[in-house]
């Protein structure tokens, strides 16, 4: 089996839910903790259920939570990477900045200023805490859904996802999470209007989204549109590993690998731990017949992901190539 056969599988194996924080994390990777307080500016005074957001510059994932009464929140079970941290807020600006997170990270102090627009007045104290209840359930249900999404149910987590839709019509992680469930359904059009959705409430502020997007497309094997997405999310985000990797991929499928190889390899300048592009770039090498290379690839993905999804054909397809360098090598030295 060759594996460029594998590539379409690769394009929904290789999609984490949002809130996860790595495609296939390795045991020996140890986790990490980030905690902190958000405050409003003047003052320092703690500002309740505010959003905060972790998003792995590495795989475009994260994890989002509402801080307590007192404006503290916590993350647990974190990669040792650096983050791109997202506080919003109901009347404030939001805030974006940076965390480097090392073993217990923290205190983190966030500090947020009021809009310069004037917020909408809440009629009555009652409404305000029913908005904040509602914002609580749709935390909760996403992060159900999430979970579910992770263990591979992506079919019983989509009413979640819904569920924290309807509590909060302006959660866009919600729709991406959505996304990536009817992605993994196989369902491409759904999947292309939950992320559309994700891409309208951020006005298109969010890569990851414009990633996934393009991700849809290639199920419905339209490259072409698929590679203009991905290039508008790296656009955004630069410095994205998995952006750099989605669009090696969609260059691969429209036959243009020397293109592929390059985004490919600058996927893993980003992210060395990176097993989906050395996989990638064994379907390139060996449409190339670049022996060498391909055994180098295999040997890197099978270091990386032992037991991956394509563990077994990886295996079968460096022992082919050794056994090929071998008889190469063997005929050189008979010859006279």
């Amino acid at each position: 089996m060759s594996v460029s056969r594998s590539i379409r599988a690769v394009l929904i194996l290789c999609i984490s839910p949002i809130v996860s924080f790595a495609q296939s994390e390795p045991i020996s990777n140890p986790t990490a903790s980030a905690w902190g307080q958000v405050l409003f500016a003047e003052g320092d005074r703690p500002i309740r259920h505010a959003r905060v957001e972790f998003v792995s510059f590495s795989t475009d994932s994260g994890e989002s939570k509402l801080t307590d009464d007192k404006g503290r929140f916590d993350f647990e079970g974190l990669e040792q990477v650096t983050y791109q941290v997202i506080v919003s807020a109901p009347g404030y600006q939001k805030l974006e900045a940076t965390a480097q997170v090392q073993g217990k990270t923290g205190p983190l102090l966030l500090r947020l200023r009021r809009t310069e627009e004037v917020a909408t007045p809440m009629t009555n104290d009652v409404v305000s805490a029913q908005e904040l209840k509602m914002a609580g359930k749709a935390e909760k249900a996403f992060n159900k859904g999430t979970r579910l999404l992770r263990k591979g149910l992506a079919a019983q987590s989509v009413g979640y996802f819904n569920l924290a839709i309807t509590k909060d019509p302006a959660y866009y992680r919600a729709y991406h999470n959505l996304g990536l469930a009817e992605l993994r359904l196989g369902h491409a059009q759904e999947a292309e209007r939950a992320f559309q959705k994700a891409i309208d409430i951020t006005g298109g502020g969010f890569a990851p989204s414009d990633f996934a997007m393009g991700m849809a497309l290639c199920q419905e094997e339209d490259y072409r549109r698929a590679e203009a997405v991905i290039q508008k999310g790296l656009e955004i985000a630069p410095g994205s590993a998995s952006g750099k990797f989605y669009l090696a991929l969609v260059q691969f499928a429209l036959n243009r690998p020397a293109e592929a190889e390059k985004s490919a390899e600058q996927a893993l300048s980003r992210n060395s731990d990176f097993p989906e592009a050395y996989f990638l770039l064994a379907g390139i090498h060996q449409r190339e017949q670049n022996r060498p290379a391909l055994e180098r690839d295999l040997t890197e993905y099978l270091h990386l992901e032992p037991d991956g999804p394509h563990s077994q054909e990886a295996r079968t397809l460096l022992a082919g190539a050794q056994r090929d360098m071998n008889q190469t090598i063997a005929s050189g030295i008979a010859r006279p």
